[in-house]
Parts: structure tokens; sequence; C-alpha cells
């Protein structure tokens, strides 16, 4: 059973440290613990996304993808080792290959979904979903034309009613041309979620979206190999692993199927901020075990049984302890 964040904190307040700490702060901070404990089903998506000049930034609610289909056929993911084995692929940007469309992973930690395109370097503007966080600084380094890294303080602006309408004429945008952004740093406070955009005389090119509790935010990247044609966009079915965002508004709902392993979560990290680690581990065991019962309930066979030979969060890891009903 789902539960929203204002049904958690009323249930879970008493277990929030003895009632003594910010209740959403430590639910936030048990549903985080949790999702990386093991590959839990509740935080596993499957989606379809369009890729169109090789490029496949996540969104921030996504932390790895485990497994895909690209233009309809199924596909691999490359690590960045492969690229350097002696006797291994070599550069995946060289010529071309008969190992198919796959994905590189360029790895998280980047501090925009695309990078400022390398023919049109611009001024930055910052745009939020809340009128309420205009006038707020966004904190950016970045690399300018004479190569060196600087320091901006870009002001967030409104859009003109619907969103995706500017509220000023990004041509005329004034500020320092970056040709690469290298660090975001949000404002505490922002009501909004903030989107973040290039602007040069021609073009108004995208960066990213950041969620509003996310003062310093990354994104993982990855790219489709050897497009043959970057003009036309790869279809790519991908299973993903779910990053959790911190829950802010009363109706967020907790995206764990039990309230009870969130608890047992909140009870492991208080045991822990004592000093008590025997008993944080106890907690951390019964909330483990409560999730497990949960999914265990939740995919009985109802068919045929196949069982995964590989660990789905590695490449090529024998496992035999998974059995998924697919």
């Amino acid at each position: 059973m789902y539960y929203t964040l204002a049904q958690a904190e009323a249930k879970l307040a008493r277990f929030a440290d003895g009632g003594s700490c910010d209740v959403k702060a430590a639910i936030n901070d048990a549903i985080e613990q949790l999702s990386n404990m093991d590959l839990w089903r509740t935080m596993k998506r499957i989606v379809r996304i369009s890729v169109q000049d090789a490029v496949l930034p996540m969104p921030q609610c996504v932390k790895t993808i485990l497994r895909i289909d690209v233009d309809g056929n199924p596909s691999h993911i490359f690590g960045t080792d492969y690229q350097f084995l002696q006797s291994g692929i070599g550069d995946m940007d060289w010529g071309t290959s008969n190992y198919g469309l796959g994905l590189s992973d360029y790895g998280a930690g980047h501090c925009t979904q695309f990078d400022v395109h390398p023919d049109f370097p611009g001024r930055l503007v910052a745009v939020s979903s809340d009128n309420r966080d205009q006038g707020k600084v966004v904190t950016v380094k970045a690399i300018v034309a004479d190569g060196t890294e600087t320091t901006l303080a870009t002001t967030v602006k409104r859009w003109l009613g619907n969103a995706g309408t500017f509220g000023f004429d990004p041509r005329k945008v004034e500020g320092t041309s970056v040709h690469q952004v290298t660090s975001v740093v949000l404002p505490t406070g922002l009501s909004g979620y903030v989107s973040l955009y290039c602007c040069s005389d021609t073009e108004v090119r995208f960066l990213a979206k950041y969620h509003p509790s996310i003062i310093v935010p990354d994104f993982r990247r990855y790219r489709v190999n050897w497009q043959l044609d970057d003009a036309v966009p790869s279809s790519v079915l991908a299973e993903v692993r779910l990053q959790p965002l911190p829950l802010v508004a009363p109706t967020d709902v907790i995206p764990l199927s039990s309230v009870h392993a969130v608890q047992y979560m909140m009870q492991a990290i208080k045991e822990y901020n004592a000093g008590n680690v025997q008993g944080g581990q106890n907690y951390e065991a019964l909330a483990s075990r409560r999730l497990s019962e949960e999914e265990n309930a939740q995919t009985r066979s109802q068919g045929l049984v196949v069982q995964n030979a590989l660990l789905e969060a590695t490449a090529g890891g024998a496992t035999g302890r998974r059995l998924w009903n697919l």
C-alpha cells in the first residue's frame, strides 16, 4: 500500500528520532537509504525515449539504465573501461562496428543534462515554474571564451503565462558568453523547478531542469554508439533504476510500497546516530526483510518463471539469487 507524504508524516512522526527532528527530512533520509540497499521492483520503470544527436541524458529521478533495446533490437551498455581494453572494441566514436548500436555510459556527476553546443556559446538564463522564485540567484561556474573558469550569478526569471513562453527576449539577454558549464548550485528555498537555458543571438538551447530541493544537482549521461545519421532519432526502450527525489508536497507519494519498511529504516538511522551499530543493523535488516516480503507477495509466479543469470546492476556478473516472473 502506498502512502502520501502527509499520511506518512502523521503515521511515522513518533519514529523520527523520538519526534525531536524534522519528520519530513527523516522520511526522505530513510527512503534514500532503502533505495540503495537493493534493486527493488518499485524503484524500476520501463520507459521509451527518442534520442537525437546520439545524446541520452537522464533526468534527476533516474539513477541508471539497467537494460535497453535500441531501434527495436536488444542491445548493451558499455562502461567507460571497454574503450580502453587492449583487446576491446576501441574508440566507439571512431568508424563503425560489428557490435551494433549500444549505449556508452558517460557516468554521473554532470551538472547539466546537455552541454553548451560548441558552435553556439551564449548567455545563461534560469527560469522557474513558480513566480515566487523570481529574483533568486543560481551560482554557476563556467568556461568562457579565453578558456578560464569564472563564477556567474544567474538571476531566476519567470515564464510569461504558460511554461515555455519567455517573459523576455532571449536575444537581448545580457551577461557573459559561456562555452561550458562546470558547476551549478541552486539557492535554498525554491518553490518550483528551475530550467537552465543557453541563449545566443540565434539559438535558445535547453541545458537542464532542476528539482527545487536539490542544491547541488547532478545527472547521469549516456550516448548511442555508432549512430549512422545523427539527424535521424533512435528509439530506446529502457529499464531504468529510479533515484528518489526529496518529497516536498503533502501529496507526494512514498515510492516504496511498505511504509513499515520506511519506519524501520528511520529507527535504524536513529540507532546509528546514537552510536548503537548493532541496533541500527537489526532495524535495517527488518526494513529490508519487510520490503522483500512485500515484493514476494506481489510477484508470485502466475506463469513461466525465467531465471535471470546476470546481475542486473553490473555488466556480466553472474548470480543465481533472483527469480523474476517476466
